[in-house]
């Protein structure tokens, strides 16, 4: 019982002094508010303008694209028999790497409440190729992309992706001073983009030293959309010249998509690539509904030049997820009749460095 009554009085105690610290921390934050309030240097702004009437920017990406479900081959990972244990192995793809892009954008302010028009243009092309290679006669690599049944183990596996990125996104805004420190301006109005992806996989088995059978898989997407596009943007000064910046968006596309497939067979002796044989030939043309999810955060330096011009450098993160962009045409084993894993619906995703510069007035 006084085991019990020692536990109980010490819970009590730590209750007591997390609720007095409490009050005494809420205290000194409404002390510290009502003195910003009556003072603040982030508010003594030397421009007297209100509002710039024009601003306009130029970006520098930097950004990792990451195109999901891009497997094209399996090295190892299987046993040779039931008793046998399997060596470890991996599923290979094209991976993620960063690439350099650009963005431009411009925003005009309507003068009425705080209202403003914006546009902007992000252009970011990249391409890749990861391969995985054997010596002549030695099995370990098996293909994940094919309509042909029986192509066993190969000695090369590769996957070459490519694509071509262009989005424009144009609407209004409304800028809420909530604080002479802090500003939230939400926006609607609309994206558009127009994209391009191509992905060929290729595949050798050795017959003999100097001939080899190859498969390449060519497959071609092009994407084009435009839908309603809505987010905010806010900023917390804490200078009279930096402050933190960061917003989100979110958007829906209704999309086209014309996608193709083509499967060669040829034979390659000593390097050269014989006549080609096309034992598949696709096309397909279908709508659909891609989400867009958008973040960035960063931090921002304003500098007055003369009268009300200033020049600005905002360096942050972006992310940007694009969901179920990537489709492909998908095909049976002809010999078997059952699917083959090619592609599923996959994600692709844009994430890194954004640096910007760009001048108001």
């Amino acid at each position: 019982m006084e085991k019990m009554n020692m536990n109980g009085g010490f819970l009590s105690n730590l209750v007591n002094k997390w609720v007095l610290g409490s009050c005494v921390l809420l205290m000194t934050l409404s002390t510290a508010g009502s003195a910003s309030a009556d003072f603040d240097p982030c508010c003594d702004q030397v421009c007297d303008c209100e509002m710039n009437n024009f601003s306009a920017y130029v970006d520098f990406l930097y950004w990792q694209v990451n195109p999901e479900s891009t497997e094209f081959a399996r090295y190892n990972g299987i046993s040779s028999g039931a008793t046998t244990a399997a060596t470890a192995g991996q599923v290979l793809n094209v991976g993620c790497d960063f690439y350099p892009g650009f963005r431009i954008g411009a925003l005009l302010d309507l003068g009425c409440c705080d209202w403003d028009a914006f546009a902007q243009y992000t252009f970011l092309i990249e391409r890749r190729t990861k391969s995985q290679a054997l010596e002549p006669k030695v099995n370990g690599i098996a293909p994940l992309i094919f309509n042909q049944g029986g192509m066993g183990d190969i000695n090369l596996a590769k996957g070459d992706w490519h694509s071509n990125m262009n989005v424009v996104d144009f609407g209004l805004g409304k800028t809420f001073n909530v604080h002479c420190c802090y500003s939230f301006r939400p926006h609607f109005g609309l994206k558009a983009t127009w994209q391009d992806y191509k992905y060929d996989v290729t595949y050798d088995r050795s017959q003999t030293t100097t001939i080899k059978s190859r498969d390449r898989i060519l497959m071609h997407s092009e994407f084009d959309g435009i839908g309603l596009r809505g987010g905010f943007d806010a900023e917390w000064l804490f200078s009279p010249c930096t402050s933190f910046a960061g917003g989100m968006s979110f958007s829906t596309l209704y999309s086209d998509y014309n996608t193709d497939r083509s499967d060669l067979n040829m034979t390659v002796t000593s390097d050269v690539e014989g006549v080609a044989t096309k034992n598949l030939e696709l096309k397909e043309r279908f709508c659909a509904l891609i989400p867009v999810l958008e973040l960035y955060a960063g931090v921002k330096f304003t500098q007055d030049l003369n009268d009300c011009y200033n020049a600005f450098v905002f360096v942050g993160y972006e992310a940007q997820v694009w969901y179920d962009a990537l489709r492909f045409i998908k095909v049976q084993n002809v010999s078997s009749g059952v699917n083959n894993y090619t592609f599923t619906q996959g994600n692709l995703t844009f994430s890194g460095l954004v640096l910007r510069a760009g001048v108001s007035y």
